[in-house]
């Protein structure tokens, strides 16, 4: 499954499965990212309903968040992921918080 996003990054299950977004500090303590995780059934990776709409993170690829109750004071992942290394997006634009600038075209 790929879906097309208009980012340098496609929208895969194997994208999805590397993504640090459900650990980022910026989105952990969000009842909005916990409500949409537990409407996929409780696993992002696992969930047969995998759409840039429907799942809490990739920003990189589907862009900002739909959840208005995340962080962005707190500290980005992206740097870390392996999503973001495999796809050399720190060479941006945007280059880190893709869940609040949108995702990566560079």
């Amino acid at each position: 499954m790929s879906q097309v996003t208009g980012s340098k990054v496609p929208f895969t299950r194997e994208n999805v499965m590397k993504c640090l977004c459900g650990i980022c500090p910026v989105q952990t303590e969000s009842q909005c990212v916990e409500e949409s995780v537990r409407k996929l059934g409780g696993s992002i990776a696992e969930s047969p309903n995998l759409s840039p709409e429907n799942v809490p993170g990739l920003y990189c690829s589907s862009g900002t968040a739909n959840c208005p109750d995340i962080d962005p004071g707190k500290p980005c992942v992206c740097a870390g992921c392996g999503v973001y290394n495999g796809y050399a997006l720190g060479c941006g634009p945007p280059v880190h918080h893709f869940c609040l600038n949108g995702g990566s075209s560079a």
